[in-house]
């Protein structure tokens, strides 16, 4: 096993971790009993907030009593707490793929032999428009799913749930379209130099 694939296990399984974080409940505790503050992602898509603490605490709360909005006090800290971990999963999950791939991209260069400049366009563009697609991919799957989780969102009122759902997914071809171009001209690099190597 190369560590090319290691790297990207370990990549994968953070993200799952980050995940994992992001959707988790969230309690706090004042050594009696516990309080639930909601997960990271139900703050992150306006499901749950500082004014839903605040009126909980409001009707649950007796006067007087030490507990007194433990919600509005607490949970804000231990949600961005939550968040800051799964920032940190993620980031080491970028950070350790892309440093793994930058090294093995040099130490290649500086084996392999040059290819021809038009076979050496071919990838670079491919390489551009693939990661181009992918980038603009996640970002709108990432606004589609907050979109999608945000229950009082505006945009419900004027169309159903899985209809913009289904207008998001749409949105995203061109994107998906973008990364199989950028396949597509990869993968067309080798061809490319060997027809150069044909006229020469």
């Amino acid at each position: 096993m190369s560590w090319r694939s290691v790297t990207w296990g370990v990549g994968v399984a953070l993200l799952v971790a980050a995940c994992a974080a992001l959707l988790q409940q969230v309690t706090v505790s004042n050594g009696a009993a516990d309080t639930g503050c909601g997960s990271a992602f139900d703050v992150v898509a306006g499901r749950q907030g500082w004014r839903d603490w605040w009126a909980l605490d409001v009707a649950e709360t007796a006067p007087g009593t030490s507990s007194a909005f433990r919600r509005s006090r607490e949970c804000p800290g231990a949600l961005n707490g939550r968040m800051l971990v799964a920032g940190v999963l993620v980031l080491a999950a970028v950070a350790g793929v892309a440093g793994v791939e930058v090294t093995r991209a040099r130490h290649g260069a500086g084996v392999r032999p040059q290819p021809p400049p038009a076979a050496d366009r071919f990838r670079r563009l491919g390489g551009i428009v693939t990661a181009s697609g992918v980038l603009l991919a996640a970002v709108g799957a990432a606004a589609l799913v907050l979109l999608v989780a945000d229950p009082r969102s505006t945009l419900f009122l004027y169309v159903d749930r899985p209809v913009a759902v289904l207008f998001g997914l749409l949105l995203l071809q061109p994107a998906m379209a973008m990364v199989l171009v950028g396949r597509a001209l990869s993968l067309a690099a080798p061809r490319v130099a060997e027809d150069d190597g044909d006229q020469d």
